[in-house]
């Protein structure tokens, strides 16, 4: 069997039933343009009855293509917005069991490991204090062991941060992006709604600027950084800017990552980087 007669077409998606549909537009066009002709030739009925039953029956034949054409267009979005909606519904469900497992392991980090951590830095303090001057290496010993269980401490506490940051539940979006401010070689002047959203929107938009902010000490060079997130007609309203060099590409892998998170999130975002003049990211996401 030849690889022609053995090819079997699948069924046809949106885009293609669309790109059919246009010809079918070229088709009515030439109908069109072919009427016209017709009723044009046939200004005297009396004198060519046949050509100007040939144009009447080709405007009929046209009022029904163009009526197909706009129930296929109409069908057309519709099928592609419920794909959409499907495909949305689908990753929320899975972002939300992602988030849950996340959740649980910051959650199991931080009363199982550093508590016991905690536990014995105590203990060590405990023998620090009952511990005399005669025994100066013994003293050594233990002051050592406890800054190094303090410095493991530290680290496991920024690695559960970074599963899921526990003060993002406690104290709301604002706290958690100012903790990450703070830690940050740059002025961050910020401006963020108290309005409380989803678990899976709110760590969405922690993770967005948090990568926002990353990229700006990162590549910017900038000494100022704004952040504004404001809702508006139930519509999140992001806004990153900076005085930095600008010139910054859109499709460069961070930039990526970002407008990726905001599509997740069900929103689009922009970039507006002229070289001398900064950056400015926006980006709009629902509520929810």
């Amino acid at each position: 069997m030849s690889t022609r007669s053995g090819w079997r077409r699948g069924p046809r998606r949106p885009i293609e039933r669309a790109h059919s549909l246009e010809s079918l537009a070229t088709i009515c066009s030439a109908a069109v343009a072919l009427a016209v002709l017709m009723l044009a030739l046939a200004q005297n009925w009396n004198e060519h009855p046949l050509l100007a039953l040939a144009a009447c029956l080709c405007a009929v034949a046209l009022a029904g293509t163009a009526g197909a054409l706009a129930v296929g267009r109409a069908r057309v979005r519709a099928d592609a917005a419920a794909q959409r909606a499907r495909l949305q519904a689908a990753y929320a469900q899975m972002a939300d069991e992602r988030l849950r497992a996340q959740r649980a392991l910051a959650r199991d980090l931080h009363d199982g490991m550093q508590q016991q951590l905690l536990a014995i830095a105590a203990s060590f303090e405990a023998a620090k204090a009952k511990a005399t001057e005669a025994d100066a290496e013994l003293l050594e010993v233990i002051i050592q062991a406890r800054t190094s269980i303090l410095h493991a401490l530290s680290e496991l506490r920024d690695f559960t941060t970074g599963v899921y940051p526990s003060i993002l539940d406690a104290m709301g979006l604002s706290e958690a992006v100012q903790n990450i401010a703070e830690k940050l070689p740059v002025s961050i002047r910020m401006h963020i709604t108290d309005r409380r959203f989803s678990s899976r929107i709110e760590y969405g938009l922690y993770l967005m600027i948090s990568e926002a902010l990353a990229n700006i000490v990162k590549h910017a060079n900038a000494t100022r950084v704004t952040v504004d997130i404001s809702v508006v007609e139930d519509m999140i309203q992001i806004e990153v800017t900076d005085d930095g060099i600008g010139g910054a590409d859109p499709q460069a892998g961070g930039l990526t990552g970002l407008k990726q998170r905001a599509i997740e999130l069900g929103g689009e975002l922009t970039v507006y980087s002229p070289p001398g003049h900064g950056t400015a990211i926006r980006a709009r996401i629902p509520c929810g």
